[in-house]
């Protein structure tokens, strides 16, 4: 009897094709243990940003005072910046976030004329004790949405500098006097409507022992755009409660300030 051979027919050629580049597929293939260890797309572990701006005039009407810059340093006749700080929904924050990147005045030099007109170091500190304490405990936690120095400080003057105070304090009914006439809700209400999105609000007291509104914080997202504050989770306890619930001075910006 003659044996019988196997014969392959197209369809089993086809299908043994098909075994050879699966397995070739498999052998190249990233396994799934190792697929889940690979990171994700780096995202901010805090929740937004709070651009910090004080007015001129409450800055310096305390019992401490403050020095204006002259000449070439001479600020701008407005909001003056004060930082951009990441925070968390629980109303705490991130600080001091990486020791190994002291804050370098070599790094931003470019940037110097601007941090001078727009960041001004009114009280105590030199301008590098005061920018660089700014970089070290808040820039260096804004990673990995602002990576350097560089880019954090560029992006705080770019924020600041998309802000026209003259057409949203004029649209929202809000000017400088010597005499009280709104509360710290009712300003951040008109300002609010007038910018599209709510601030936060501290105040301090003057020299006279009266409420006086000092800082200005508006509210950046992780995507680095403007975005409502949310509502205070500080221990301090209710949101703008340091400005008490009675009219709070908004001083106009007297020429001594910027001349002496």
């Amino acid at each position: 009897m003659v044996p019988q051979t196997r014969s392959f027919s197209a369809s089993s050629a086809v299908a043994l094709a098909f075994v050879a580049v699966l397995l070739a597929s498999m052998a190249n293939a990233v396994p799934i243990a190792e697929m889940e260890m690979q990171p994700a797309q780096a995202k901010p572990i805090w929740q937004w940003m709070y651009l910090t701006m004080g007015w001129p005039a409450s800055l310096c009407d305390t019992q401490q005072g403050c020095n204006i810059p002259t000449g070439s340093d001479q600020p701008i006749e407005s909001w003056f910046l004060h930082g951009l700080w990441p925070n968390f929904e629980n109303g705490t924050w991130p600080s001091f976030c990486d020791p190994s990147d002291p804050f370098s005045r070599d790094k931003i030099s470019s940037l110097l004329p601007q941090m001078a007109y727009y960041w001004p170091a009114v009280l105590t500190d030199t301008q590098d004790q005061f920018w660089g304490h700014e970089w070290e405990k808040h820039g260096t936690c804004a990673s990995p949405v602002l990576t350097s120095e560089i880019d954090y400080f560029s992006k705080t003057l770019e924020l600041r500098r998309s802000l026209n105070f003259t057409t949203i304090m004029t649209e929202a009914n809000i000017m400088p006097s010597n005499t009280p006439y709104f509360t710290a809700v009712e300003f951040a209400n008109r300002f609010g409507k007038a910018f599209g999105y709510m601030p936060d609000l501290r105040c301090n007291k003057a020299k006279d022992g009266s409420v006086q509104l000092q800082e200005l914080w508006l509210c950046v997202s992780p995507s680095l755009e403007f975005m409502d504050c949310p509502p205070e989770q500080h221990t301090h306890g209710e949101q703008y409660s340091a400005c008490g619930e009675g009219k709070v001075s908004f001083l106009p910006l007297v020429p001594q300030f910027f001349d002496n």
